[in-house]
């Protein structure tokens, strides 16, 4: 991650789902899905979350895409199994 980011106990960017956070560095991510709500920041627009553990004990919680670097950025699904 480029920036540190709230983590959100489900795919959208609303305060009420706020659950911890995801500092900047290198994260982990378990798999991603394609359908949460569209986000916008750091200069981009995606709908792709992705599932991790955050940096304050909150597990199997969402960050938005647009945050990654770019590598990341480019090539996050690619990896990634889909959520089911």
């Amino acid at each position: 991650m480029e920036i540190d980011q709230w983590t959100h106990w489900t795919p959208d960017p609303y305060n009420s789902s706020h659950a911890g956070t995801l500092y900047a560095g290198r994260s982990y991510f378990y798999c991603y899905i394609d359908t949460g709500v569209p986000y916008t920041n750091n200069g981009r627009t995606s709908q792709v979350w992705l599932r991790t553990d955050d940096d304050t004990g909150n597990r199997n919680v969402w960050v938005s895409d647009v945050n990654l670097d770019a590598y990341g950025w480019a090539y996050d699904t690619f990896g990634l199994s889909y959520c089911h």
